[in-house]
């Protein structure tokens, strides 16, 4: 949901409302502005067309374009809704954020309605400011969670790795695929959480490999380039070379004496 912060221009508020009822089974016409509330309690279900359905329950904050019509199903409800219009947003389908920090959106939203019911001088943009608290917590908290998704599945990909470095055939479009997220976005957030690329992490455990193996003098330069997962001679040579300064050969010869 953090796109509302991203993509809003133009913006305007029309009302901050505390609603509630016992029962809610109805269509909602499609309405000329936008809708971003907070549930203080119940359960709803939302239904977009035939088949696109979205459970809403105590906590939640959900966003609702403008101009889209839907099927409400709610019980025991009662929650702050801010009505406005904006452009940039998309308008296609009904957004859910469940927020880790409950009571810091609660406090929010309360203070929003407050200042809007009370209309005390300068209340509209004192009311504009918290909308926007309540829309840049959505974004760091989405980029929090969505950090620490990213994280669990690259420290996943890197174990893989560890247990995988020998193998010739490892690739970072297996790795992207193990995390189940793109190539691009993998490597991306490969190297904001180790720094460096997903290939430079491999080749540094074969390189610390090899250079094990060249040192014990026990192998061929070819046979050690295989073991440790390079299937180019020539490129292994290449980086052991960059790294050490020195040739396999050579190191493969100072073991052997």
């Amino acid at each position: 949901m953090s796109f509302i912060l991203e993509n809003i221009s133009n913006f305007n508020l029309i009302s901050v409302l505390k609603l509630n009822w016992d029962s809610f089974d109805k269509e909602a016409l499609p309405r000329p502005y936008h809708a971003l509330s907070f549930r203080l309690k119940g359960d709803s279900i939302f239904t977009v067309g035939e088949k696109t359905k979205k459970y809403v329950s105590t906590g939640d904050i959900l966003f609702v374009p403008y101009n889209l019509g839907y099927r409400l199903n709610a019980k025991d409800e009662l929650l702050f809704c801010v009505h406005f219009t904006a452009e940039n947003l998309p308008t296609d389908n009904i957004y859910t954020f469940s927020p880790p920090d409950k009571k810091f959106f609660e406090k929010l939203f309360s203070d929003m309605y407050d200042s809007w019911t009370e209309k005390k001088p300068g209340y509209h943009s004192k009311t504009a400011s918290y909308f926007f608290k309540i829309l840049s917590k959505i974004q760091s908290q989405q980029n929090e969670i969505s950090y620490r998704y990213n994280h669990a599945f690259i420290l996943n990909a890197i174990d893989y790795i560890h247990k995988h470095f020998t193998d010739p055939t490892l690739t970072i479009h297996q790795l992207s695929q193990i995390s189940s997220i793109s190539e691009s976005f993998f490597r991306k957030e490969f190297k904001m959480i180790t720094g460096i690329s997903p290939l430079q992490y491999i080749n540094n455990l074969r390189i610390t490999h090899a250079l094990e193996l060249l040192e014990s003098g026990y192998y061929k330069v070819y046979e050690i380039a295989e073991k440790s997962g390079f299937s180019d001679s020539k490129y292994f040579s290449t980086v052991i070379k960059k790294a050490t300064g020195f040739s396999p050969k050579s190191l493969n010869n100072r073991g052997n004496s």
